[in-house]
């Protein structure tokens, strides 16, 4: 047996280096890609402190591995291994070592979703059964994943690190890897999904808007179906983690619980039912037990007597199918933790005692329809069609509007550069901007802009199309239209705020709409004596001096730099703009093409080429100040 003495002369001897992950996915943190090509440890930098976190696709597990760097003060003789192993003892990855390089393998891999228990890799030389030489410890969040069921585009800047994180916390019971014989006892006996449904049920604030039942955090696409659905999953968690007056609907939570699932590799639909009904007394998110879902805007109780006449109704609702196991999941009201089939969810959530007459018919599974849902997190589409969104056609009466057939032939509009809210007269400098976000597309550009007062919030969403004014309408009724209630939650604006305007009915937590030309800006506040009315009308001002006859000569210049559009496949593609440094430059993936972005700096994108053929790659150029975009579509033909 091995002495201590010579076991600490064997590590003076040989040392650690320096770490990497080989075929690893890109991982973005806070909207920004890491390069999965960068050093995840070095023993310079992360000796006794975390290293860069890694994503393995579990497709790939033949493919994964560690490219570690070692080096020894003599030559390593004989049949020496390089073996990573996890706190329980069982080795992760080995690699034959050969010189100061070694290829460490992946010897298992997770068939689900799973994290590296305790972030704890522990390092050691064997040398087929003889003694070993151990090199110390290293901290790397290692995640596994399964992106069969994620679309490119949710991970086109890599995958989301606070949903790894989010999702590795919730699961912690049942997905620590390599599992221990607790784990694997709770595992034998868990309802895995319903760890997913609790960690966005708990994850409060945002709490349900139990005033207008409007999203927060979720678009709409093309034609106002559900399939191709954006969620601001950012802005989310910086509402979670800073704006504790912050609320949602559950679109929102609906759309947070698919983009988890689908990030742990189930198959998810986005389920919409309409009529709902009243909903059976259960608790409902971040308000307790309630019946009576929008009772700040009634004036009552979160609980009233089933027959009540002015008891609230869900005029439509959302929540998710797991099709793993066709079973339904709900983090919105219940909750529900994917235990049901559709009609038994249905029987227990929709109440079957109600008013009479009652404001919403009883809703049944008839009623619900399933959509491919969320699609997106750092990309919004332009709005179609409105025909198929709830309330459209009430807001439209109710707004008088009067249909323009020449909207789409129409260039004028605003080229505006937007001032930061927080310096409104009208908001006194009380409120400080905490979070912004732009957010591209081919058509439209939307601005995020989060405000924090104390614990009072306020979120703005500024939309700025660069297409046809059509899609600036489109936009306008699918954020007024598309909210939860039995009846639209929008009344009329101001005549004179802008083109159309709409306002909340209720006033408690109030939400203030326009549109003018090719702008739409929505503002909601937790407090509702600041006066986001002064600051709407502050926005348009601004907007009216920068009215322009012909939009289309204000949108930047499409021109890119490209190393070459015949790169040799395994090569790096670069693009860069040749326009100023007003301009953001970005690009749409819709498929798997060939092409994955490892980093964005300065302008710059450079992408691994993965797969050969001829592939389109289109471009997106957005100027930072007006948030207008322009478009350019480069074909690239990859070579073997």
């Amino acid at each position: 047996m091995k002495t201590e003495s010579a076991t600490l002369e064997a590590v003076e001897v040989v040392t650690l280096h320096s770490i990497r992950a080989l075929h690893n996915l890109p991982v973005s943190h806070k909207n920004k890609i890491v390069n999965p090509h960068h050093l995840l440890w070095t023993s310079r930098r992360h000796a006794h402190a975390k290293g860069t976190p890694v994503v393995f696709d579990i497709n790939r597990k033949e493919e994964n591995a560690l490219e570690v760097k070692i080096s020894s003060s003599k030559p390593l003789s004989g049949n020496h291994t390089l073996e990573a192993l996890s706190d329980n003892g069982e080795v992760l990855f080995a690699g034959k070592v050969n010189g100061d390089t070694v290829i460490a393998k992946a010897t298992q891999t997770p068939d689900e979703f799973a994290a590296l228990r305790n972030h704890t890799l522990h390092w050691q030389l064997t040398e087929g059964k003889k003694d070993i030489i151990p090199l110390g410890t290293t901290w790397i969040p290692i995640y596994w994943t399964n992106t069969k069921e994620m679309p490119a585009a949710l991970y086109r800047k890599g995958i989301n690190l606070e949903a790894l994180e989010a999702i590795a916390t919730a699961t912690k019971a049942i997905h620590a890897y390599p599992y221990d014989e607790n784990a694997s006892l709770i595992r034998a006996n868990a309802q895995p999904v319903s760890y997913y449904v609790d960690s966005v049920y708990n994850y409060i604030p945002p709490r349900y808007d139990v005033w207008n039942g409007a999203t927060f955090f979720t678009s709409l696409r093309t034609d106002g179906n559900k399939n191709n659905i954006t969620l601001y999953y950012n802005s989310y968690i910086y509402a979670h983690n800073n704006q504790p007056n912050s609320i949602l609907n559950c679109y929102d939570t609906a759309s947070v619980l698919q983009y988890l699932l689908m990030s742990a590799g189930y198959g998810t639909q986005w389920l919409f039912m309409q009529p709902f009904g009243y909903l059976k007394q259960t608790p409902l998110i971040g308000r307790g037990w309630c019946n009576n879902p929008f009772y700040a805007s009634a004036g009552n109780q979160p609980v009233v007597n089933v027959f009540d006449p002015t008891r609230t109704a869900f005029g439509n609702h959302a929540f998710v199918n797991v099709t793993n196991y066709a079973l339904v999941a709900d983090a919105c009201a219940g909750p529900h933790r994917g235990g049901e089939t559709l009609a038994q969810y249905v029987a227990a959530a929709v109440d079957t005692q109600y008013p009479n007459p009652p404001r919403v018919p009883q809703g049944t599974v008839n009623n619900v329809t399933a959509w491919l849902g969320v699609r997106y997190v750092n990309t919004v589409n332009a709005v179609k069609e409105t025909g198929s969104i709830a309330h459209v056609a009430a807001i439209k009466k109710l707004l008088k509007y009067k249909e323009v057939k020449t909207l789409k032939e129409d260039k004028s509009g605003i080229a505006a550069k937007w001032p930061d809210p927080a310096d409104c007269p009208a908001l006194h400098g009380k409120w400080k901007t905490g979070y912004e976000e732009v957010v591209p597309g081919a058509e439209e550009v939307v601005k995020i802009f989060m405000l924090n007062h104390g614990e009072q919030s306020m979120n703005i969403k500024l939309h700025v199309i660069s297409g046809s004014k059509e899609l600036a309408h489109n936009r306008f009724f699918a954020v007024t239209g598309f909210t939860e209630g039995a009846n639209p939650s929008y009344e009329a604006g101001p005549e004179d705020l802008g083109q159309y305007s709409a306002v909340s009915v209720n006033k408690q937590y109030p939400i203030v709409v326009f549109l003018q030309d090719n702008v739409v800006m929505q503002i909601s506040c937790s407090d509702p004596a600041t006066d986001i009315m002064g600051l709407a009308k502050w926005f348009l001002q601004t907007a009216r001096k920068h009215e322009v006859k012909d939009i289309t000569t204000h949108l930047p210049a499409a021109q890119v730099h490209y190393s070459t559009l015949q790169p040799k496949l395994g090569d790096r593609f670069y693009l860069s703009l040749s326009s100023g440094e007003n301009a953001i430059l970005e690009f749409e993936q819709e498929e798997e093409n060939g092409l994955q972005l490892i980093s964005e700096e300065h302008s710059v994108l450079v992408f691994d080429t993965n797969k050969a053929g001829k592939q389109p790659l289109k471009v997106l150029v957005v100027d930072k100040e007006t948030l207008l975009v322009n478009t350019q579509t480069i074909q690239l033909d990859i070579q073997k």
